[in-house]
């Protein structure tokens, strides 16, 4: 098993190395991969998409419902938002 592993490692610094010393199981050889494939991940499929649906409504909700202002305007060090809590200032930029 070392010496495979040995060769192998050494064929991967070998520049003129075609691959004359692979191993190729019979039957992969002679008929391909198999023939009798399947899914094997049906059940993680349809949760991801109910998953991904989800968060897609509780995001329209959250833009249709919610203030999303107040995450994108920039807040001073007393947790006051710029230009919202400063009526007077509307254009109002804190440097923290």
């Amino acid at each position: 098993m070392t010496r495979r592993s040995n060769s192998l490692r050494d064929s991967l610094n070998d520049s003129t190395y075609r691959g004359e010393n692979t191993f190729v199981d019979k039957n992969l050889r002679l008929k391909g991969p198999l023939r009798n494939r399947k899914c094997t991940d049906v059940l993680f499929v349809i949760l991801f998409f109910a998953f991904a649906g989800v968060m897609g409504w509780i995001g329209e909700y959250g833009m249709k419902n919610g203030e999303t202002w107040k995450l994108t305007n920039p807040v001073d060090q007393d947790g006051k938002l710029c230009g919202h809590d400063y009526p007077d200032y509307p254009y109002a930029y804190f440097v923290i």
